[in-house]
């Protein structure tokens, strides 16, 4: 846990280059400061000798060299009486990124974004009552701590993701950053993770492209292991987001454990109204279906809905728009559905588009799917993901309105028409289409077939009549 700290302070005792106490009681080019290998600057000052056999050079103003120049075979040693302190020791992780003279291991303009880090905090937290999360407090107790901090440019790239949190959220964020224990980054290898102060895990990553470059979940560790003396600080180039932070969009661009959602999210972001639902509604179920349940969408799907909806030139035009759009909402339900919920005995529920979905529960296809079905045939394998406002659930199959396997034939012929009409209008479309039997069952073959029409593949754009319209 503190080793890399002892090994540190050990090579704040050790200098690069033979220095002879010569060198330092020199009244002329005496030696004032040199640096060690831990990079740290030591003073050297004279004085008047503790006792008669010291010598009076003093390390950092308490550390006498009681016996000096100790030959050995590549340098030289000084015996002194008091340990050598290397500044860390005397600053917590608080004291780092509020320092206006942070460590020598961050660049310039590092310095100045852990200082407005600390000013990030200090906004958060200043209106927070004594129940919240208190970061600062933690990062000056006396640990120890690991913690992955943010630059304020990573605060400035992630803002869009940060501006609509409330203390509670914005608390999770940060205290998604802090660790308990101190994990300096030779322990951060590839696949290792760790559970945050926020309760969730991160997830480490080692680049092999040979830069030695460790990343974050998704965020590059720009400068490791800044020592404090309550624990350890990594300067991340991004702001980590927990499940329960992140929006719905976060999560559809996140393609961690090949369940990518990119398409998902490609066909949401054409409606800017359904992406305002999808952001304002305070309560949402998504289920959301990977990048190859939409590519497996085969032949038993009617081909023109599979291919204009999903495929084909039109997605982004107004020719079926309205149809995908209503695919979409079909996907999400405006309450908060956990998976708990179906395993205890929720059927049914009703989706933004008014239609109903279906829950049975059944075997895992795989052993880490979860068995809990939506319409029989889209298995979730991967549930619960929390998001800001509600939750989402990865699904392995696309879920099909209704309409999907309904023709405008279907729909004028049908006994049970659309929830949409009311009731004497679903009544006036079925004689609708007694009408129109009537009207074509002496019709030959080289007349205008609007059955045949009507069940054919389209598209078609009907103004349907009632039969109370017919008989005006």
């Amino acid at each position: 846990m503190w080793k890399d700290h002892l090994e540190d302070l050990l090579n704040y005792h050790v200098l690069p280059i033979v220095v002879p106490s010569s060198n330092i009681t020199d009244p002329i080019d005496g030696l004032k400061k040199s640096t060690t290998l831990n990079n740290e600057e030591i003073i050297f000052t004279l004085g008047e000798a503790t006792d008669e056999e010291d010598t009076g050079i003093f390390v950092n103003t308490d550390a006498e060299v009681i016996d000096a120049d100790i030959d050995i075979i590549n340098g030289i040693v000084h015996v002194i009486d008091n340990v050598l302190l290397p500044p860390w020791v005397n600053k917590t992780i608080l004291d780092i990124v509020s320092d206006e003279n942070p460590p020598a291991e961050l660049p310039d303009d590092v310095n100045v974004d852990l200082v407005k880090l600390d000013e990030t905090l200090e906004e958060v937290f200043k209106e927070a009552g004594p129940d919240e999360f208190d970061l600062p407090n933690i990062l000056d107790s006396p640990g120890g701590y690991t913690v992955f901090a943010p630059t304020s440019a990573a605060f400035l790239k992630d803002a869009s993701k940060l501006e609509d949190l409330n203390i509670d959220q914005l608390s999770s964020v940060l205290s998604y950053h802090v660790v308990e224990g101190v994990y300096p980054e030779s322990v951060l290898v590839d696949g290792f993770t760790l559970t945050t102060l926020q309760g969730e895990k991160i997830r480490f990553t080692s680049i092999t492209d040979g830069s030695g470059t460790t990343m974050v979940n998704d965020e590059t560790i720009i400068t490791p292991n800044i020592l404090a003396n309550n624990g350890i600080v990594h300067v991340i180039d991004g702001v980590l987001i927990p499940d329960g932070s992140k929006d719905l969009f976060d999560v559809t661009a996140d393609d961690e454990d090949d369940e990518d959602l990119s398409l998902f999210d490609k066909y949401i972001v054409i409606y800017p109204d359904f992406v305002d639902t999808l952001n304002d509604d305070k309560e949402i179920t998504v289920f959301a279906p990977t990048n190859d349940a939409f590519k497996n969408l085969g032949s038993d799907v009617a081909p023109v809905v599979a291919f204009n909806l999903l495929t084909g030139p039109n997605i982004t035009t107004t020719m079926w728009k309205d149809h995908l759009e209503d695919l979409l909402n079909y996907h999400v339900l405006p309450i908060v559905v956990p998976s708990s919920n179906i395993t205890d005995g929720l059927k049914k529920s009703t989706t933004l588009n008014n239609e109903e979905i279906i829950f049975t529960l059944g075997e895992a296809t795989n052993e880490e799917d979860t068995g809990i079905f939506v319409n029989t045939d889209a298995e979730v394998i991967d549930a619960d993901i929390d998001i800001i406002n509600g939750i989402v659930h990865v699904i392995d199959n696309v879920l099909l309105p209704p309409w999907v396997n309904k023709t405008i034939l279907d729909i004028v012929s049908d006994e049970n028409p659309p929830a949409e009409l009311p009731d004497d209008v679903n009544v006036d479309l079925v004689k609708l289409n007694e009408t129109l039997e009537e009207v074509f069952k002496e019709a030959g073959p080289n007349e205008f077939d609007l059955p045949n029409i009507l069940d054919s593949p389209g598209g078609y754009t009907v103004f349907a009549p009632t039969s109370a319209a017919f008989l005006e």
